[in-house]
């Protein structure tokens, strides 16, 4: 069995299986946030429990079917559950990738960077095109097809060296021309990003 309920969900889910039990030998959650042990309750019934993660986003029903073909899916819990897992998801086309430890809130952060939080970047930088002049028709499609490019680039990058633009040129004063013609929290951000991947030898002056 595999539970595709809300996060909030699960435990009380756990707890009505557990209430009207038909003994299945393996139950899994597609929780990235929790780890097994929220299934706990049906494991002391003797089921092997775990977790069945795709790292993949799953948008509303009435959107095109997600493809699941290789996509990675995160599996941990009990050995017999996590062979389960396993199989799952190679016959669904996917990676199963078996952790059989991890910091469940630190992985379903990370995995949130490449998502939501991504499309949210991107959501800003159409934004923001607007708010300099661009013509909001175009911006759409001129920001989806900068990030395919910068994705494509990315996949092959180990620092900066494929990419291009003031952060890997480390030109300041561009740099800092940015940070005074964004609004307060974008600064932020932006300020966090350009940190991230290697960090400068020299520090930037501050603009």
């Amino acid at each position: 069995m595999l539970l595709a309920v809300r996060d909030r969900e699960i435990p009380e889910t756990a707890a009505a299986l557990r209430q009207a039990w038909a003994a299945f030998p393996v139950v899994l959650h597609a929780s990235g946030a929790l780890g097994p042990d929220v299934l706990a309750p049906l494991r002391e019934l003797g089921a092997a429990v775990g977790v069945f993660h795709p790292l993949l986003p799953f948008p509303h029903p009435v959107t095109p079917r997600v493809r699941l073909s290789g996509a990675c899916a995160t599996l941990s819990g009990d050995p017999r559950a996590v062979a389960a897992g396993d199989a799952l998801a190679r016959a669904l086309g996917m990676r199963p990738v078996a952790c059989p430890t991890l910091d469940w809130p630190l992985y379903h952060a990370a995995a949130n960077l490449a998502g939501p939080l991504l499309y949210a970047l991107l959501l800003a930088s159409r934004k923001e095109l607007q708010r300099a002049g661009f013509p909001p028709q175009e911006a759409k499609s001129a920001v989806r097809s900068l990030a395919a490019a910068i994705l494509q680039q990315a996949s092959r990058a180990e620092a900066w060296e494929l990419l291009t633009g003031p952060i890997p040129r480390q030109d300041w004063q561009t740099i800092a021309a940015h940070l005074a013609a964004l609004s307060p929290p974008l600064q932020a951000v932006y300020r966090a990003l350009a940190r991230l991947p290697q960090p400068p030898p020299s520090e930037p002056p501050s603009p």
